[in-house]
């Protein structure tokens, strides 16, 4: 076995599997694939250069929504002794079954409410997928993993205005190697204008937001995403909103074909974030620049050594292994006082109003 067959058996599972040039990016590839399920498909999708990158990243999603949908390794019993508290599931009911887990990087067993990391009734409330993360070995799927959460939970907090973005300087080269991926990707089109920021606060990895206008300021779209070194954030964040450009490009292929009432809730918040956020939105002013330098030592791509960053500022860090597959593990990381975030307002779209969710609801 290697991880490419992993990939291809996790893709066997998959249908629909396309390969598309986004009008926006042609030089771009994005990977789509549909996992049939007896309500509603999921979708899932992948952004590179590279149409293989592309495909891993596609799978990899697909892998990750699988092993959250799969609670086998969950254990109903009473309160454990070594159980762990999860204020945003117990908040809700008395977890019944628990997941094991461990201290990060310590090692030592605890357990964890299957809630926290698998899909379950008790946590139909939560958006319990950030945090989770496959790869190609554990230490990478755990190093994917803590960059999510502490991307996301500095996405919020910046997005809600707890701490100001920082601008990144042209001269800087995390954005000079942004700007040449997006330019690969953009070839010769250029209807958007393209702005990166630091938006990590006092987080312990450099994170990113890039976000795009169309030429008369509209169409806003958003992507961030953390990294130890802050080119592969930038990078990753242009990457991604490359595909979140896409998505408002469906979405409103859809709204103007069939009307947005039988949009799905991605599509429409790809919709209201596109007309209510302006070039002129507080959050996207810098005040200062990032602190965040080229070179390294911050770059330490180790996850225990990022874990430990982030226990010497009082949090606790769990992990646990949500998948068997020792060639594709998806890993849950939790990490305490970065509160698993509850599930967006249910958006609707009736007779030219929006109600359901603020404008300034970034998730």
């Amino acid at each position: 076995m290697s991880n490419a067959q992993s990939l291809r058996r996790m893709a066997a599972r998959l249908t629909g599997i396309q390969t598309i040039r986004p009008p926006g990016a042609p030089g771009a590839v994005i990977v789509m694939a549909l996992l049939p399920q007896a309500n509603r498909p999921m979708t899932f999708a992948g952004c590179n250069l590279d149409a293989t990158q592309a495909f891993q990243a596609c799978v990899g999603e697909a892998a990750e929504f699988l092993a959250q949908s799969d609670p086998r390794a969950a254990t109903a019993m009473p309160v454990p002794d070594d159980a762990i508290t999860v204020s945003e599931v117990s908040a809700a009911q008395q977890p019944q079954q628990w997941l094991r887990a461990m201290t990060f990087p310590e090692g030592r067993l605890v357990s964890l409410p299957a809630a926290s990391c698998c899909y379950l009734p008790e946590s139909a409330h939560l958006d319990i997928s950030t945090g989770c993360a496959a790869g190609r070995s554990i230490e990478e799927a755990l190093l994917h993993a803590m960059c999510e959460i502490i991307e996301r939970d500095a996405a919020r907090r910046w997005w809600g205005g707890s701490h100001a973005a920082r601008g990144i300087d042209a001269s800087h080269p995390a954005l000079m190697e942004a700007i040449a991926w997006l330019t690969h990707a953009r070839r010769a089109v250029c209807d958007r204008d393209v702005i990166l920021l630091d938006i990590g606060g006092d987080a312990v990895i450099p994170v990113i937001a890039a976000a795009s206008f169309l030429k008369n300021g509209k169409g806003f779209v958003l992507a961030t995403a953390a990294h130890p070194d802050i080119t592969r954030a930038a990078t990753g964040a242009v990457r991604e909103l490359v595909q979140m450009e896409f998505g408002l490009l469906l979405a409103t292929i859809k709204r103007d074909r069939a009307g947005p009432f039988g949009l799905g809730q991605t599509d429409l918040r790809h919709l209201r974030r596109a007309e209510t956020v302006d070039p002129g939105f507080p959050a996207l002013k810098s005040l200062a620049p990032t602190v965040w330098c080229h070179d390294q030592p911050h770059a330490q791509t180790d996850p225990a050594v990022i874990a430990r960053r982030l226990i010497d500022r009082g949090h606790q860090v769990f992990a646990a292994r949500l998948s068997s597959d020792p060639f594709l593990p998806v890993v849950r990381m939790l990490v305490t006082h970065m509160p698993i975030a509850m599930r967006a307002n249910t958006l609707t779209y009736n007779d030219g109003l929006w109600n359901g969710v603020s404008a300034t609801e970034l998730y």
